[in-house]
């Protein structure tokens, strides 16, 4: 058994989470990471997709993380929010903070939030997988 690792916390484009099996009998992909962009252009950064199972008998796709656009100003508008499984519910990014880290199991870190001209923040990481297994008699 394989239990994959959230995305690793990123100063730019997120990073993708890894992975999770049992064996040859089932397995989900982790989550791509979000994109990252300036605060003081124009932009649209998408959120990363949602990873998904297949082979088990109850497959969970993951959450895609909620895009961001940045205008001329420098401000941000959008959800900015971390994605969520149907195990965990997707966390919602804070102005002006490095976000919050992915909630367990699966879930997506919403990344970090600037405002014009301040310092660029690092995200948190993703949540961990999970492989659930019933054994039956």
């Amino acid at each position: 058994m394989t239990v994959g690792s959230g995305g690793a916390a990123a100063s730019g484009t997120g990073n993708a989470g890894s992975s999770s099996s049992f064996g040859a009998h089932c397995s989900a992909s982790g989550g791509s990471g979000g994109g990252s962009g300036l605060a003081s252009t124009y932009g649209f950064l998408a959120g990363g997709a949602g990873g998904s199972g297949s082979g088990g008998d109850v497959n969970i796709a993951g959450g895609r993380g909620g895009a961001i656009i940045i205008t001329g100003g420098g401000e941000t508008v959008g959800p900015a929010q971390g994605g969520g499984t149907a195990l965990a519910p997707s966390t919602a990014a804070r102005a002006d903070s490095s976000g919050e880290v992915g909630i367990f199991p699966g879930g997506g870190s919403p990344g970090a939030m600037n405002g014009p001209s301040q310092v660029s923040r690092s995200s948190f990481a993703g949540a961990g997988g999970v492989v659930i297994v019933h054994e039956y008699f």
